[in-house]
Parts: C-alpha cells; sequence; structure tokens
C-alpha cells in the first residue's frame, strides 16, 4: 500500500507478507485502525462492490477512495470486527457461528415427528416465514400499546404535549382538528387529560365513527399506528413506535419464538426451543448421548462433523459457556468477534486477508494461547490466508510473524511507521515504544509484591446469586484499587453490574441479600464501555457541555451579528444553520438493496455540516466547523485563554484521549474510549471524595504506553480517597492494583464462586486460571 494518507496517515508505504500473521502496534490514535480498516480492508471492499454490477458500483463512486497513490496484489479482505448492530433482529451465538444451521438440519432429518408432517430445516429457523410463529412472527413477544406511555403525565393538557403520541404542533391542521375533536366532549386544549370523560379518553386510543351525537370521526391512535407499525418497513419507525408498546409473551408459542407445529418435533426428548437454549458446552453432551440407526444414523453422521467442529473452535476460543440463543446484541465486542473467527476457520476460505481488531479483547490471559491456535488455523487453511490485526496483548504480538508499529504518539503526532520487523527485532529496535515492554524488560506499572492484605474500610456484598454466582459474600477494600478477575463467564458482570450496580441504581437489594457500608461511599460512578447515547450527533463537545461555550463565542463576533446568525445558527443540531441536505451530519445514508446500507460525503455541504453563511463567520480565522475538527491538544492552544473550556480538554487529555476531535461522534469511539469519556466527564466536575468509580475492561484498546498513563490516573483518584473497582483481564493491571477478587473458578456452571480475595501476589499462589497466570507473570517481571 503506496502513499496512505488517510486521517493522520503520514505518506506511509507499507508491504504486507502474504500469509503470514501481522500485527499493527502502537498508542492510541497512533493510526493503526485507520491503515487496517479505514485503507486497506476499505479498499478491499470498494474494489469487490465495483465489481457487483453497474447499480452498485454507481452508489460507490461516491464513496471516496481511501487516500492513498495505489494498492497492489491486494486480496479479497475480510474484516472480523468487534463492531456489531444493537438491533441485530434475531441473530444469535448459534447463528454467527453457523452451529444453528446443523442443528435445523438435524432437526428436519432426524427429529421424532409425532404427526408425520414433512419436516424441513427452515421449519426450525426463526429467520424463516415457515419456523416462526404465526402470532408474533419469531418475536416470542407480542407488542401492545400501553396507554400509561402514550400520555404519561395526565396532569398535561394537550396543548401541553400531553399526548406523546397522537399529539400535534399549534398551529397545524392536524391540531385544529384534534381540538375540534376534543371540544365535541366539552373539553378543549387546556383540559388536562385527567379531567377527560372516559368516553373521550376511549375515543382517542381506540377511535370514534360520526353519528349523531359526534359528527367528527376520528380513527384513533392506536389502529392508526398498530397499522403504521404492520406496514412501515423502516426499522427506525417500528424503533419509535414501540417506545409507546409494552412487550408481553406469546400466548401461542409460550414465548419461544417457534411455530406450535414445529414445537412438537423433538430431538432426544427436547424441541428446538429447549436445544438453542443449551450452552455450546451442554450441546456436545447432548449430540454425544444421542443414538439413532439406519438411514437417521447415517445422516446423522454426515451431519455433526462440522457441528463438533463448531463447538471445539468455540471451546478453544473459551466462549463454550454461551447459550445458541444469546442474542448479538447482549454479547461483548470479544466474544462476537470471536464467534466470526470460528465460523471462518470451518468455512475452509483461503487466499484473503482477514483482518482483526483486538482478537484478545476481553479474553483471560489463560485463553490466549487456545486464541493463537485458531488464528494459527485461519492462516494454514487450503492455499493460506494473511491475517492482519490490530493487538496489544504482549504474548499475541510477540507470537506473530512480522510487526509494524505505529506512532510516535497519538493524532497529529502519529501516522507514522516508527518500527518494523519479527517481533525480536522490535525488542532491540532504539525507534521502536513498545520493544521494552514486548521483551519483558518493563512493565506498564510496578507489581505490588505485598503478602498481607489488610484494609480498614470495607463495602460487603452478601449473598449475590445472580446468573451463576451461588449467593456469594464479597469483601471490597474502600479508598484502593481493586481488581475483579476470573475467565468470561466466571460470573464478574453477574457480581458488579447485575448484583450490586442494580441495586445500586434501584435503591433495593436486586440479586442479593443486602449490602454492608454504602454509608462510607457518597457516590458510584458507573464507566462502562456501552455506547454513548444514542445518537450519532453526540460528541464530546456535547457530552462534557462545553459546545455552548463554544456557539456563544461565535455569535458574539460582529459578522455574526451582522448576519443576524445567533446561538442556534451554530449548531449542527438546528436546521438556523446547518446543511439542510443532510441535516448536519455531513453524511447521506445510500441504500444498497441486497447489500448492508453504506454512508457517503454530503455533497452540499462537503462533510462541513453547516449552511455557507455560518461558516462564512471566522473565531481567530476559524469556523465552527474548522474547532469542531480540532483534537483535544489542538484545541488546548486554541482556547488557552478560556478557564471554562481549558478544565474539560484537560480532562479529555488526562485520560488519554488527546487524539479525538472535539465534533467526532461517540458512535465511531471504542468501547474502551467511550469508557475514558464518560471518566473524563466526571474528572472536568468538582474534586469529590469517597467516590467509588466502576469500570468494565478500561485497558481494552490501550498501548503499554496508555495503560502506563490509565495506572498513574487511577492512583491519583485513589490518593483523593476514592475507589476504583475493574472488571479486568490485563495482567500489567491486575498485578499492580491493592487487592484482587478472583471468580470462578471457570466458566457457567463451573463458575459463579469466590476462588480468593488479597493481593496479587497472594492470588498468584492459587490454581485457579487467574493465580496461574499471575504466577507466570510474576516469574516473567519481577
Amino acid at each position: 500500500m503506496i502513499g496512505c494518507r488517510e486521517n493522520n496517515l503520514k505518506n506511509v508505504d507499507v508491504c504486507i507478507p502474504y500469509s503470514k500473521i501481522v500485527s499493527f502496534i502502537g498508542v492510541s490514535g497512533s493510526g493503526k485502525s485507520t491503515l487496517v480498516f479505514d485503507t486497506l480492508f476499505a479498499e478491499g471492499k470498494r474494489r469487490y462492490i465495483e465489481s457487483l454490477g453497474v447499480n452498485e458500483s454507481f452508489f460507490m463512486s461516491k464513496q471516496a477512495r481511501p487516500d492513498a497513490d495505489y494498492f497492489l496484489g491486494l486480496p479479497p479482505a475480510i474484516a472480523l470486527a468487534q463492531r456489531h448492530n444493537a438491533n441485530a433482529g434475531r441473530s444469535t451465538a448459534g447463528t454467527i457461528s453457523q452451529a444453528a444451521y446443523y442443528i435445523q438440519v438435524l432437526f428436519a432429518r432426524c427429529g421424532k415427528n409425532p404427526n408425520n408432517i414433512r419436516l424441513s430445516p427452515s421449519m426450525f429457523n426463526l429467520n424463516s416465514p415457515s419456523g416462526v410463529c404465526p402470532e408474533c412472527g419469531g418475536e416470542g413477544v407480542i407488542y401492545d400499546f400501553d396507554e400509561t406511555l402514550i400520555w404519561p403525565n395526565q396532569e398535561l393538557s394537550f396543548s401541553e404535549n400531553g399526548l406523546l403520541l397522537g399529539g400535534a404542533t399549534p398551529g397545524t391542521t392536524k391540531y385544529s382538528f384534534m381540538v375540534s375533536f376534543i371540544k365535541q366532549y366539552g373539553c378543549d386544549d387546556q383540559t388536562p387529560i385527567r379531567s377527560y370523560p372516559n368516553e373521550l379518553k376511549v375515543a382517542l386510543l381506540y377511535g370514534q365513527k360520526k353519528n349523531k351525537k359526534f359528527r367528527i370521526e376520528y380513527p384513533g391512535i392506536i389502529p392508526t399506528y398498530e397499522k403504521n407499525y404492520r406496514s412501515t418497513k423502516s426499522m427506525k419507525t417500528r424503533e419509535e413506535i414501540e417506545r409507546y408498546m409494552v412487550r408481553v409473551p406469546c400466548s401461542c408459542c409460550g414465548g419461544r419464538g417457534y411455530n406450535p407445529e414445529s414445537l412438537l418435533v423433538t430431538l432426544g426428548g427436547l424441541n428446538i426451543s429447549e436445544v438453542m437454549a443449551l450452552s455450546i458446552d451442554k450441546l456436545e453432551s447432548f449430540l454425544t448421548e444421542l443414538r439413532f440407526s439406519g438411514e437417521q444414523k447415517k445422516l446423522f453422521d454426515q451431519i455433526t462433523p462440522n457441528l463438533f467442529r463448531i463447538i471445539t473452535g468455540c471451546q478453544d476460543l473459551g466462549i463454550g459457556y454461551l447459550s445458541l440463543n444469546r442474542k448479538t446484541s447482549s454479547l461483548s465486542g470479544g466474544e462476537f468477534q470471536r464467534l466470526h473467527l470460528v465460523s471462518q476457520i470451518t468455512s475452509q476460505i483461503s487466499g484473503v486477508v482477514y483482518v482483526l481488531d483486538e482478537p484478545s479483547s476481553g479474553m483471560h490471559a489463560s485463553d490466549v494461547a487456545k486464541l493463537l491456535t485458531a488464528i494459527r488455523s485461519l492462516k494454514e487453511t487450503g492455499n493460506r490466508n494473511t491475517i492482519v490485526m490490530v493487538e496489544h496483548t504482549r504474548s499475541l504480538i510477540n507470537a506473530s510473524d512480522y510487526v509494524f508499529e505505529m506512532g510516535p504518539g497519538a493524532g497529529a503526532l502519529g501516522g507514522q511507521i516508527i518500527a518494523q520487523g519479527t517481533p525480536a527485532e522490535l525488542w532491540d529496535s532504539n525507534s521502536s515504544i513498545s520493544g521494552k515492554y514486548l521483551s519483558g524488560q518493563c512493565t506498564p506499572g510496578e507489581p505490588n509484591l505485598s503478602s498481607t492484605c489488610a484494609y480498614e474500610k470495607m463495602l460487603r456484598i452478601v449473598g449475590a446469586s445472580s446468573h451463576n454466582l451461588k449467593h456469594i459474600t464479597v469483601e471490597i477494600p474502600l479508598e484502593k484499587l481493586v481488581c475483579v478477575t476470573g475467565v468470561s463467564g466466571s460470573g464478574k458482570t453477574s457480581l458488579v453490574f447485575h448484583s450490586f450496580l442494580e441495586s445500586v441504581q434501584n435503591k433495593r437489594n436486586i440479586n442479593l441479600d443486602h449490602l454492608e457500608g454504602m454509608e462510607q461511599i457518597r457516590k458510584v460512578v458507573l464507566c462502562d464501555q456501552t455506547p454513548i447515547g444514542i445518537s450519532s450527533r453526540s460528541c464530546p463537545v456535547t457530552y462534557l457541555d462545553f459546545y455552548q461555550n463554544i456557539r456563544e463565542k461565535f455569535a458574539s463576533l460582529p459578522e455574526a451579528k451582522k448576519k443576524k446568525l445567533t446561538e442556534k445558527h451554530f449548531s449542527f443540531n438546528v436546521d438556523a444553520g446547518r446543511c439542510p441536505k443532510c441535516k448536519g451530519t455531513g453524511l447521506l445514508e445510500v441504500d444498497m438493496a441486497f447489500l448492508p446500507s453504506t454512508t457517503i460525503l454530503c455533497d452540499e455541504c462537503q462533510g462541513e455540516r453547516f449552511r455557507n453563511t455560518v461558516l462564512s463567520v471566522k473565531y481567530r480565522k476559524k469556523s465552527i466547523n474548522d474547532v469542531l475538527n480540532m483534537d483535544v491538544d489542538e484545541a488546548l492552544l486554541f482556547f488557552a485563554d478560556d478557564s471554562i473550556i481549558q478544565r474539560k480538554l484537560l480532562a479529555l487529555r488526562n485520560v488519554g484521549l488527546e487524539y479525538i476531535t472535539l465534533g467526532q461522534s461517540t458512535s465511531t469511539l471504542s468501547g474502551g474510549e467511550a469508557q475514558r469519556l464518560k471518566l473524563a466527564y466526571e474528572l472536568s466536575r468538582p474534586k469529590c471524595q469517597n467516590t467509588l468509580f466502576v469500570f468494565d475492561e478500561p485497558s481494552k484498546g490501550l498501548h503499554f504506553e496508555d495503560v502506563k498513563k490509565l495506572l498513574e490516573l487511577f492512583r491519583n483518584i485513589v490518593n483523593e480517597q476514592n475507589t476504583v473497582l475493574l472488571i479486568e483481564h490485563n495482567l500489567d493491571i491486575i498485578s499492580t492494583s491493592d487487592c484482587v477478587i478472583d471468580i470462578g473458578p471457570f466458566a457457567g456452571d463451573r463458575g459463579g464462586e469466590v476462588c480468593g480475595i488479597g493481593t496479587p501476589f497472594q492470588i498468584a499462589k492459587l490454581t485457579t486460571p487467574t493465580g496461574k497466570s499471575l504466577s507466570e507473570y510474576y516469574s516473567q517481571h519481577t
């Protein structure tokens, strides 16, 4: 790839060897993902779509090519990224791994059929019309309108937007019509909804025909929107209407989603719903115990080898605890990517470039060796494949055939290849930042060698029983750095999120007996990896709440006043100032028919979001769009005289986000970046003590140097009499903590117990997966 200049890349030339495992490493924001995903994969995808036909290539011609001079010898590229659609419908662990399809064939060919109906695999598929319940369409639930959601506050009148669904804007034709309809019942637009007669409430909800008493008829809110809900092809419209509906289990299929006729067919005494509810580990035992004869045995023996390969692949990657019907939307990025990895290994495709996004993310140290075996298997398939991955885990990088290191810094300070070669060559490279960490000469933090575990203040979680937790009691030391460890599926998240945090947030005991010591904590702050907000318009300046300060500066300029531009004109969320074509996003979405929709640059504003009159106003020679495109470091210099903006920007720099731009959509941030943005929000507020900060794998996506900064930040927080509680797999962080709470020892039914509480040095003496991994870490780094 010659002359790559996408985003912060500085005319980079890179030659990737075929049929090798190649790692791209570097500090956050150095350009790794830009080079691998936004350049290499984007060009591979663009070339593939161009080959499909005139219609698709027409749309792709509007999408800018990656900014590079040329590409030579680029094979087809397949990306196994961590990001997935949170609204992925009926996509499950079974469908992603392909296991579900083999099970459907098993039911169709070997299932016990009491009604002797003609069976087909589609009858056991929740994505097929013949497989789904005719009543609920495969959802397992029926959506019913709930009047308390339609008018939640009955103290409001029609004019005060008391009707959240079916209301109207004053001055419109619909508003006049609705007022006339309401007046038939002796009310007006100022009458509170609670004062409406029941007859009017029923008429509003279900409609009223014209008769002698009522001359104006109305179809009703529920029939109108129910019709829209069933007829619309827009997912956004459906989601908007569902806000006023509640989910009720379907009585036809018992909430299972399948056609009742399909549920009568059994395999080993279980119906399709019951088999899909099994974990991948339990599926293996279930299949092993099945016995057939004659033609069915022959069919069973033909179908199951591939299914067993999928099961083994999932177990090797440490995700055997997942149930087959586990929704994609509930999977972590790492789980999602590893399921895709299994499906690719079993697909036997060869001659392609697989692009992996931190495949070890969310993986316990004891499972990394299994992941490496799977990646090597993927490389060796058929005529061999090339594996290109963005990675931060020491052992995985050291096992690569070749490594490219990006840097030296983030954002404008990055975008260059500062070192390349085999891992051993990087160990001895003076230009490499990572070499000293990869060789083991250096660690991001000082490992804790203490053998004593004594703490003054404690928070006790008594009788935690969420999911697989076995009614455990856990003591969390306060004003310390505490790590909750264990293999994936051991019960860490169940303890911290589903027992402790849910109880705190709901102010009642949920999945636990009681909490002791909460009076010592003034506030609990959650910094997890969930996306920030639901709007793609959310960005750092809006999230940290200093966009208003910036807009005020522009609105106060003489040029703005001359053009009668106010603060609202400098917002991309208001029609007054934003581009009318793209509505302030800078992008247009294009429907690609049978392919996923794609986005192209808005041809009216060229991605600058605002109207030309707004862009013509300059503050210190910069337009509002120029300011939103500044990274944090650049903005710190630009707003050096504004103490409020400075405080917010310094918080972003302190959590290692100095490379993100002020107007960058939060939907483009990784889970780790979103987590640090939430932390920056808290740190930008007035200092507080006795706060419990909860993090979910904060090391995700971080280079060794970034981890070093994060540990320093955690220590500063703890030194101010606060507590930092982490769910973590990174041994560099775990080894430096004050206390480790190890949950397990294994996943699912074999986990859910407290294996040990103590210093990391004490936990290293245990025989649990965490203990063994820490023991090996201490032997290498102390």
